[in-house]
């Protein structure tokens, strides 16, 4: 895997950059203003900080539900270990990319993260975090879940540390590729390059 210089090479970007190789974030566009905020909310509750009742504030009842039913699933799940959610602890590293997972319980080898929205395809995203975690924690396989906080549903991915790497190389090195070409997908509308794209 080349190093990863580029801005648009971040984990959570990896899922749009399977789909599309060009694909460049749009910093106007995607609904990221909720999903921080209830990122938020979650780790104050997981927490139990004193500042999750101004968060809450901030909130409909439908949200607090959501983040209510997310917290009690990571503590079902990981059941008397520790579950690390403070931001520093959650800071996830591989070769040049960073990110941040939203809560990891580093004794089951697992994390989980928060999703809002509609349902969408992370696999590449927990990928990469799955690589920086087994190399943090000395694991040899990971297992990520992603909370679809507003559906109520948990999706499952366990990983390999081989099976991580082929599946973030491949998308490093399309995007790396000289000779990339665009392809039109259901991100076209979140991508910075929307109004000049050649392929659209």
């Amino acid at each position: 895997m080349s190093a990863l210089q580029h801005g648009a090479l971040r984990p959570s970007n990896l899922p749009k950059l399977a789909l599309c190789p060009c694909y460049e974030s749009n910093p106007v566009a995607g609904p990221a203003e909720r999903g921080t905020l209830l990122d938020i909310a979650f780790r104050a509750e997981l927490l139990g900080l004193e500042e999750r009742f101004v968060i809450a504030n901030k909130l409909t009842a439908d949200e607090i539900a959501a983040v209510s039913w997310s917290v009690s699933m990571v503590r079902a799940m990981s059941g008397r270990e520790r579950v690390l959610a403070r931001e520093d602890d959650c800071r996830v590293a591989i070769l040049d990319l960073t990110g941040t997972a939203d809560a990891i319980v580093p004794t089951k080898f697992s994390h989980f993260d928060l999703k809002t929205g509609a349902r969408r395809n992370y696999r590449e995203q927990m990928a990469a975090y799955a690589l920086g975690l087994m190399g943090a924690h000395f694991a040899s396989s990971w297992t990520a879940h992603l909370l679809f906080c507003d559906q109520r549903e948990i999706e499952t991915h366990r990983f390999t540390y081989e099976e991580a790497f082929a599946i973030v190389d491949q998308v490093v090195k399309s995007f790396n590729d000289p000779a990339k070409k665009p392809n039109p997908c259901e991100y076209c509308s979140w991508c910075a390059k929307a109004d000049t794209c050649p392929a659209r």
